[in-house]
This record gives C-alpha cells, sequence and structure tokens, in this order.
C-alpha cells in the first residue's frame, strides 16, 4: 500500500490527492437528503450509486478503499422456505429469523453466505490489486444469544409485531 508524501517529505511539488467518495443504498430510497448534509466545501467529490450492493456497483479496479457500515447482515431476499407453510422451516409468517427452530436458522444462514459470497465477490472486482475493504457489521456475544435477542434483533421482532398488528387491522398502502 502506497502512503500519501506531503511535499515536504518528497521534496516535490504535490498536491493532495483527490478522493472520490460513492455513497450506496437502494434504487427507490431517497438521496438527496443524505447528500444535501455533505458539508458544501468538502475535500472530496461525491456521488450516490443506485443499487444492491450483493451487486458490482462500479467498474473494474476503480475503488482503491471499500466500506461497508452495518449492512451485511440485511439480506437480499427473505429465504422463501421460511414463508412456505409446507416448509420444515416455516417461520409463522415471520421475516426475521427469530431462531427457534434449526430449518429456519439454516434457511437464513444459507441465504446470508450466499449474500455475502456476492457481497465479497462484486467488491473483488471494484477494488484496484491491493485495495483494501472494510467491513463492519453486528455481532452476537456467544452461540447461546439469539441474533433476535439482543440489538437489531429486538428492533426486528417489534417492527415484525407492528407489522402483523397493523395487516391484522386491515391496514394497507
Amino acid at each position: 500500500m502506497l502512503k500519501y508524501q506531503s511535499p515536504q517529505e518528497t521534496n516535490l511539488q504535490k498536491t493532495t490527492p483527490e478522493f472520490h467518495v460513492s455513497f450506496n443504498d437502494h434504487v427507490d430510497n431517497d438521496f438527496n437528503t443524505p447528500l444535501k448534509t455533505l458539508p458544501p466545501n468538502r475535500p472530496y467529490y461525491a456521488v450516490g450509486v443506485p443499487g444492491y450492493f450483493h451487486c458490482q456497483l462500479l467498474p473494474e479496479a476503480s475503488l482503491h478503499i471499500a466500506h461497508s457500515s452495518y449492512a451485511l447482515q440485511w439480506l437480499s431476499k427473505v429465504p422463501p422456505e421460511v414463508m412456505d407453510k409446507g416448509s420444515p422451516a416455516w417461520n409463522n409468517g415471520k421475516i426475521y429469523c427469530a431462531g427457534n427452530k434449526k430449518e429456519i436458522t439454516e434457511s437464513y444462514f444459507s441465504q446470508f453466505k450466499a449474500d455475502t459470497d456476492a457481497f465479497l465477490k462484486a467488491r473483488a472486482q471494484e477494488l484496484v490489486e491491493g485495495g483494501l475493504l472494510v467491513v463492519q457489521f453486528p455481532g452476537v456475544p456467544n452461540s447461546k444469544v439469539l441474533p433476535s435477542q439482543i440489538g437489531g434483533g429486538l428492533n426486528c421482532k417489534l417492527l415484525g409485531d407492528s407489522l402483523a398488528d397493523m395487516v391484522k387491522m386491515g391496514w394497507r398502502d
């Protein structure tokens, strides 16, 4: 990895390198609000890149650093078998992994593995040789604690219960 050296260190008249930051989110999400919050005199170029981060979003070998913050735990889709009433992995209509049944957990884990593999392959295409990938995502302290029992998992349960109640009450778009 190359380190940027100031002109004093190299005795050359260099300018600061230019930085290009690509923000990514789903196509349907509003890019205007987050991009409006960026400082007007920022020392970098910024762009919003719509699309699913499980797929390649940028040209090959175009990134020196890629950063994913708290996104990989979101799956590209709910595993179909957990929504199928006839499947051993039926999750009683829940769209999150409650972790109470081996088949449900295995279905979500299989989807997580496929999504993570797709994400890593896409970033491998986008990164230059020697580039850096930084990934942050939540985890659980040990295998005895279910994801549904802490942090974001509790939020998913509350949200899922609320949505289910709204459907029962006849709520629509």
